[in-house]
């Protein structure tokens, strides 16, 4: 029986079999592809509202502080509400504390109100006869102690739309006055401008009453109005945004993400779909802020569009490769043999002794030699990328990069952070030289880096001379308090017994037990896994505070109910910058590290 020629088989049998392969790649590729777009889509969505819902409550929250500061100045009778330098200081200082606001006033129950304006920092009187909310405050039966954030207003003084912030105060003898502080809205549009830059999205803030608190986009500026008549703008005046149009859909239903975490808008503006991906933020308004960005359709759909594209492409060069194949399929019979030889050491042989394929007289056969010998250095370059991304990169953080395919979601976890400073750091810097400086901070960094990967830690970053470390993540273990103190216990141990280029060096350190949010965060092009929120910066503040301690670590109580087998002194309830209540503090003992061997330690 005659044989089929590799021609018939080239022209014939693989045409049939790529256009099967194609037609598979084309229905797998674009339902994987949307799959992972609208994967990548939620991870969006959940970064950058949270980064953006966590800014702007950082931004604004320091005025509710300052007001219940004043307040309580105010209300203990520590200070007389009159003219006095003492007064004047007072407001003055709570003032620049919060360089959000534009200005602050206090008005007594004859409406007579004493107001600091920022730019001048001077006296100025003036009757509030007409504000209805200040009206309320002082003459209603009941007394509100809570900072009340009120609808925006045009200030015909600051020539600007602000956010009055109101606080009741009841003085020692009996009577009532009122703290209020103004939240710049141009300002608060800058602060949404940088954060729409940060993730190259348009977001936006807008209250229930269909108007724009603060809109930003990436590339072109969008200028709010605010004016007299109407202190924040409509949306249906934005006519260069598709929030004009945003309250046409009135529906909320999941169009992107079935997640219900979020609320979604789509709109048609300007012969386009546009997705709007949004949540609430509460507690700077009556009611709810809605705080979301919005992307076009093309944006959410191009890699989809991108990749029908590619395989009608690729379909037409299928085409014509099946014609050609007829022609000179007999001629590559043995050439075959050859390129597969060249493949199959690929498979048998280490990628560093692979060897490249000669080059080729005929151009097609010396194309796949060239390509074939470009792929050995690539993997040659890739092997070395693997084993560089071991040593910039944690073992187990890198597996799980590479098992989640670069993208690891963010997740609430509970970890031991650690967080150490080196003392005296800006002196050592000015004494040594630069090299001598790195070389003495990689032996103190090696040092500290082996007794942190002895008791299971895991280091997130080096800050300069500060190294940021969390324990529990990404592998559990239920000691993770104990091994946290342990570890830092270790490194002060040797630090007193070693010298680094001959250098002596000390350090504190802060620990703290609570949540915080691991994953990858950045943008598309450059990510970093690391851990963010209020536990891990308590950690760094406890660290700070040793200065004032007299103490190399500080341990929150959080960490201490969690410690077996080590002995803690008390140092007492501690107030710490940024957070309304006292935290709890203590220092272990160092004695305790003289009988614990760290292997020991890792098993407890």
């Amino acid at each position: 029986m005659r044989k089929p020629s590799i021609s018939s088989i080239l022209s014939i049998g693989f045409g049939l079999l790529l256009v099967i392969a194609v037609g598979l790649v084309l229905y797998l590729g674009i339902s994987s592809t949307r799959k992972n777009t609208l994967a990548l889509l939620e991870e969006l969505a959940t970064v950058s509202l949270f980064a953006i819902k966590e800014q702007v409550s950082e931004y604004l929250n320091p005025i509710n502080e300052q007001l219940d500061y004043a307040a309580t100045i105010l209300e203990s009778g520590q200070l007389q509400v009159d003219d006095s330098p003492e007064f004047n200081k007072m407001m003055n200082g709570t003032l620049a504390a919060v360089p959000q606001s534009v200005g602050i006033a206090y008005v007594d129950d004859l409406y007579f109100s004493r107001f600091y304006n920022r730019k001048k920092q001077q006296l100025v009187t003036d009757y509030w006869l007409s504000y209805q909310p200040i009206q309320e405050a002082l003459n209603s039966t009941t007394l509100n102690s809570q900072n009340q954030w009120l609808a925006p207003i045009y200030s015909h003084e600051l020539k600007q739309s602000i956010i009055p912030v109101l606080r009741t105060v009841l003085l020692p003898d009996k009577t009532r006055g009122v703290l209020i502080a103004g939240i710049s809205l141009t300002k608060l549009n800058q602060l949404t401008t940088t954060i729409s830059r940060q993730f190259e999205t348009p977001i936006f803030i807008l209250d229930q009453q269909q108007q724009a608190i603060a809109v930003a986009q990436p590339s072109q500026p969008i200028q709010l109005h605010f004016q007299p008549q109407q202190p924040i703008p409509k949306l249906n005046t934005l006519r260069q945004s598709p929030l004009s149009v945003f309250w046409q859909n009135t529906q909320h239903q999941p169009y992107l993400i079935e997640k219900e975490k979020f609320r979604e808008h789509r709109v048609y503006w300007k012969d386009n779909h546009y997705y709007f991906i949004f949540q609430e933020l509460r507690g700077f308004s009556d009611k709810p802020w809605l705080v979301g960005i919005y992307l076009a359709h093309e944006q959410v759909f191009e890699p989809i569009m991108t990749i029908v594209k590619l395989l009608v492409i690729g379909i037409v060069l299928l085409i014509i490769f099946v014609l050609l194949a007829s022609w000179f399929g007999n001629r590559i019979g043995k050439d075959f043999k050859r390129i597969a030889s060249g493949f199959d050491n690929i498979a048998n042989m280490a990628v560093s002794d692979l060897e490249k394929l000669p080059h080729h007289p005929i151009a097609e056969f010396d194309s796949v030699a060239t390509a074939y010998n470009q792929m050995i250095d690539k993997l040659k370059a890739h092997e070395q990328v693997r084993r560089l991304f071991g040593q910039y990169v944690p073992t187990d953080i890198a597996k799980k990069i590479l098992a989640a395919n670069g993208q690891v979601t963010p997740e609430l976890h509970t970890a031991t952070i650690f967080y150490s400073d080196i003392v005296g750091f800006t002196s050592m810097a000015e004494q040594l030289s630069p090299c001598k400086l790195v070389a003495v901070l990689n032996q103190y960094f090696a040092l500290t880096a082996k007794v942190l990967d002895k008791y299971r830690g895991m280091i997130t970053q080096f800050q300069g001379d500060a190294i940021l470390a969390i324990f529990n993540i990404p592998n559990p273990q239920p000691n993770h308090a104990n091994q946290a103190v342990h570890a830092s216990l270790m490194i002060q141990s040797q630090l007193n017994q070693q010298f680094f280029d001959g250098v002596s060096i000390q350090c504190r350190i802060g620990i703290n037990t609570g949540e915080v949010i691991a994953g990858s965060v950045g943008t598309r092009e450059q990510l970093n896994y690391t851990v963010h929120g209020d536990s891990v910066n308590l950690a760094a503040r406890l660290e700070s505070l040793n200065k004032e301690y007299g103490t190399a670590i500080l341990v929150a109580e959080t960490t201490v109910k969690q410690c077996t087998q080590i002995t803690f002194k008390e140092i007492g309830d501690i107030p710490i910058r940024g957070k309304h209540n006292t935290v709890r503090v203590f220092t272990p003992l160092p004695e305790v590290i003289e009988s614990q061997d760290p292997d020991t330690a890792i098993s407890q």
